[in-house]
């Protein structure tokens, strides 16, 4: 986010008001804002693109989530959950479902990019599989980079696609 985005949400958040793109009149509001940054603001403060303040308002009340691969008991539960959203999205996708197989090799994966990479792994997946039951051929994970159990390090079993890493 540009410096004078920043000022601008910096303005809301204090001021509770902004003024519409082309409008001329002051909107008054009470919106809260959650942010869910993906980098080091503290770093980017010190690099001088990040606004103290800002950070200092939107740090109010911060709540620290893991991240998937230190959870991998969440995985099952996410890995599940998304086919079932596809389906209400696109009918088409009704019936889709996770074969029990590829939750063991989806809990070894590291997934560096979160709870957004396994999503994306199991849309793609969805998207591209023509039966009702995902297996881990569908998604590729034969394919895929593992973590080690217990020690979070990631050990090549293939060739390294997109997706796990």
């Amino acid at each position: 986010m540009s410096l004078s985005f920043q000022q601008k949400i910096l303005r809301v958040v204090e001021y509770g008001t902004f003024t519409r793109v082309g409008g001329t009149k002051e909107v008054e509001t009470d919106a809260r804002i959650i942010a869910a940054p993906n980098a080091d603001l503290a770093k980017l403060i010190e690099e001088g693109r990040f606004l103290p303040d800002l950070c200092d308002r939107i740090s109010l009340e911060v709540i620290r989530v893991a991240p998937l691969r230190e959870r991998p008991d969440d995985i099952d539960t996410l890995a599940r959950h998304f086919p079932d959203r596809f389906a209400a999205e696109i009918p088409a996708f009704r019936g889709k479902r996770l074969s029990p197989h590829p939750l063991a090799a989806l809990r070894a994966c590291a997934f560096p990019g979160n709870v957004r990479e396994l999503k994306n792994l199991i849309e793609r997946t969805a998207y591209r599989d023509t039966t009702n039951e995902i297996t881990p051929e569908d998604i590729g994970l034969l394919h895929r980079p593992q973590r080690q159990a217990g020690r979070g390090k990631v050990r090549k079993i293939g060739p390294a696609r997109d997706g796990c890493r």
